[in-house]
């Protein structure tokens, strides 16, 4: 087993725990919704607390859950695992992990800032009150930060570095958008039909790229989310499958407030309560409405007057942002109906044109991941770790190279010129101001009269600090 593995693997157990609990306790969850029951469970409760002191609370939680649940399994119960068509979901979102194994920093430019927010919150111990000394932002939280929250959770649990913990929970994000379809089409459709859908249309529809505009890690698990909300109110007419919808949907709003709000306003669409209630469509869509305000509010009454000010940045999400993972969820229901015809009918002639559909999603899933560059290399990996250990926590690092970006994450150093999302482009209070007291270009890390660390060969050079 390769030893980058062995590093990952309390991390690995970490986020299977976190998956698993709390919502194994619920009795008469069906698989598909235990993992979000327990994601949204570890997301808002991440505002209960007054400041510092998440650790203690997620391990006591965490024995609390594990107790609870040997009691549970010393009595008879019938547990309901995946169906056999259903392992092939389980197979997609287990694979949607594999480039953890394979690159050691997340790809893209984005993570960058995630991997930054996920940072601040281990060391914080709790919700920060500010970027800095990171970024000088004083208004924590208007990025929602629910993925970083989970990436925190893991990180504390763990020991796994926040980078690395952002990219694992960014991944299996994914593979929850595969559960969550599953969820959603097993609805409507027979369970083969609807878990080789999930998988297919997933895949061809090229989700995650889709919502790159909107932040991807974090629109891809609140797209998650509204999906398992949507596939508890769709049917049936039982209230608890609608508390458990609202949680979901608190939830995807600390994730990324914009996409839950379009998603639920589509759903209300779908649903048409003032058509008649005949299925109770109007009283379960109301509870889980007072479900998602109540577990969202802690989340936004911790945010500060200033912060909610700068909702604006709203209307700046593009239309093609949006249309784009419009476009692609109506390519992957209109995928998943010919796939439940193909299911129904011969079945040679159904199998080929799986066969075919499964070669291009895995072709998609390839492309997939070569949408985003990975910025960051061997090379730069050993010279931002010169950087940590070697410079002061307030030093301001020029940034002259793209894998630059990752040194707030990766160092714990301010830069110049740091990766920025929608809500804070263009802000004055984003850039750093005074002088540089090191400069890295290209690799090239420039502490003045010092020896220079290179991308490669160390070498000295003599020079003055350079300013943008």
């Amino acid at each position: 087993m390769p030893p980058e593995v062995l590093v990952d693997a309390p991390g690995l157990l970490a986020l299977s725990a976190l998956l698993l609990l709390p919502g194994l306790l619920v009795v008469r969850a069906p698989w598909t919704a235990v993992p979000f029951l327990s994601v949204s469970f570890w997301i808002v409760s991440w505002w209960w607390l007054p400041g510092a002191g998440r650790e203690g609370f997620l391990r006591a939680a965490l024995l609390a859950f594990l107790v609870t649940v040997s009691l549970r399994l010393l009595k008879p119960l019938e547990l309901r695992p995946p169906e056999g068509p259903a392992m092939v979901v389980v197979a997609a979102a287990l694979a949607r992990i594999t480039p953890f194994f394979l690159w050691p920093v997340a790809p893209g430019p984005d993570m960058s800032f995630h991997a930054l927010t996920a940072l601040l919150m281990v060391w914080r111990d709790g919700p920060p009150v500010t970027y800095e000394p990171l970024l000088p932002l004083h208004t924590f939280g208007v990025y929602p930060p629910g993925l970083h929250a989970l990436a925190a959770d893991v990180a504390l649990l763990s020991g796994l570095a926040p980078d690395r913990a952002v990219f694992l929970v960014s991944l299996a994000a994914q593979g929850l958008l595969h559960v969550a379809a599953f969820a959603l089409l097993r609805r409507f459709l027979l369970v083969p039909s609807a878990a080789w859908a999930a998988v297919l249309a997933v895949g061809l529809a090229r989700l995650p790229t889709a919502l790159l505009g909107l932040g991807e890690g974090t629109a891809v698990l609140a797209l998650a989310l509204v999906l398992a909300a949507s596939a508890h109110l769709v049917r049936g007419s039982d209230r608890s499958p609608a508390v458990a919808a609202g949680l979901f949907l608190g939830a995807a709003f600390v994730c990324h407030a914009p996409l839950m709000g379009a998603g639920a306003l589509a759903l209300g669409l779908a649903l048409r309560p003032w058509r008649g209630d005949r299925q109770g469509h109007r009283g379960r869509l109301c509870l889980a409405a007072l479900a998602a305000l109540l577990a969202a509010a802690p989340f936004l009454l911790r945010l500060p007057l200033a912060t909610l000010g700068r909702a604006r940045w709203l209307h700046r999400v593009a239309a093609a942002d949006l249309a784009l993972p419009v476009l692609a969820l109506a390519f992957g229901t209109a995928l998943a109906l010919v796939i439940d015809r193909l299911t129904r009918g011969g079945a040679l002639a159904a199998r080929l044109t799986l066969l075919l559909l499964a070669g291009a999603a895995c072709e998609s899933a390839r492309r997939d991941a070569l949408v985003q560059p990975r910025l960051v290399t061997g090379e730069d990996l050993a010279a931002i770790a010169w950087i940590r250990e070697n410079t002061r926590p307030l030093d301001l690092v020029c940034n002259r190279a793209p894998s630059g970006l990752w040194i707030p994450a990766l160092a714990g150093r301010a830069v110049r010129e740091p990766w920025l999302p929608l809500p804070y482009r263009d802000d004055p209070e984003a850039r750093s101001r005074g002088p540089c007291a090191y400069t890295y270009s290209s690799g090239l890390f420039d502490p003045g009269a010092r020896p220079v660390f290179q991308s490669g060969p160390l070498r000295v050079l003599e020079g003055e600090i350079t300013e943008p």
